[in-house]
């Protein structure tokens, strides 16, 4: 896989020191994420992140649908990370902790490619996956 310079220099810069996940079958992650939410009893939803021109237009959530579901903003944010292209389950319920979800062991569907440097995707980001 490889992706343009302008995007490996943004995503280092905001995920230095992270170690960067490839997700063979997201499809199965989000399986994953779903059934151990269930087990804990975890209200939560899910999608892909909508991204809004915070300087042309008023958050897209209205002040209505923001009273009635909170969690719902979080799926939302300003174009400057579009470039994120990111997807997320939101717990609904807050914590005042971090919280470990167990989903298993998912070395079957992704790959540790290692810590992101400063400024710098691992090299391993360039690799092609077997087929």
């Amino acid at each position: 896989m490889i992706i343009k310079p302008e995007l490996e220099q943004k995503l280092a810069e905001q995920f230095a020191g992270r170690d960067l996940i490839f997700y063979t079958d997201t499809d199965e992650m989000v399986r994953r994420i779903d059934v151990a939410c269930k087990r804990n009893e975890l209200n939560r939803m899910r999608g892909i992140v909508k991204y809004y021109d915070d300087v042309l237009d008023q958050h897209p959530l209205s002040v209505e649908d923001f009273e009635a579901d909170p969690s719902r903003a979080l799926l939302y944010k300003r174009k400057f990370f579009e470039f994120q292209k990111e997807f997320r389950v939101v717990i609904k319920k807050p914590f005042q902790n971090d919280l470990i979800l167990d989903t298993g062991n998912t070395r079957d569907i992704a790959y540790n490619l290692g810590k992101v440097e400063s400024g710098k995707i691992p090299l391993a980001m360039r690799f092609k996956p077997k087929e």
